[in-house]
């Protein structure tokens, strides 16, 4: 079975003024942050489980590598 994950629109608002910010202060560091973003997206769909809960239903995933 093939999952899907799936922004808030506000979540998605707010990531996209982050990256613009980022590549504002340095060249490709936007682009990098997406890229990292995307593949946290792709772990959490591939493993969801495996990410430490944050409140009862709540599980939290931390970029390896953000400005």
């Amino acid at each position: 079975m093939i999952r899907s994950v799936e922004l808030h629109d506000l979540a998605e608002a707010e990531l996209n003024e982050a990256a613009r910010y980022y590549e504002s202060e340095v060249a490709g560091l936007g682009v990098a942050f997406l890229a990292e973003d995307e593949h946290c997206i792709t772990q959490i769909r591939d493993h969801p489980e495996a990410a430490p809960f944050l409140l009862k239903f709540v599980r939290r995933k931390v970029l390896r590598r953000s400005p």
